[in-house]
């Protein structure tokens, strides 16, 4: 018998949880939120990187 959520037919249950958690990790990293901050404000803006020249 298969333990994982998939293995007991909740893989979308997983999907959904898996998402959740990322999300709510991803907004509580103060580095990913200074990361967007200055993304938002460089040479080409909210473009995923940081460039400074």
């Amino acid at each position: 018998m298969d333990s994982t959520l998939a293995g007991m037919g909740l893989g979308a249950l997983g999907t959904m949880l898996s998402a959740g958690l990322d999300f709510a990790l991803d907004y509580s990293n103060p580095g990913t939120m200074l990361a967007k901050y200055f993304d938002s404000h460089d040479k080409i803006r909210n473009n995923g990187y940081i460039e400074w020249w």
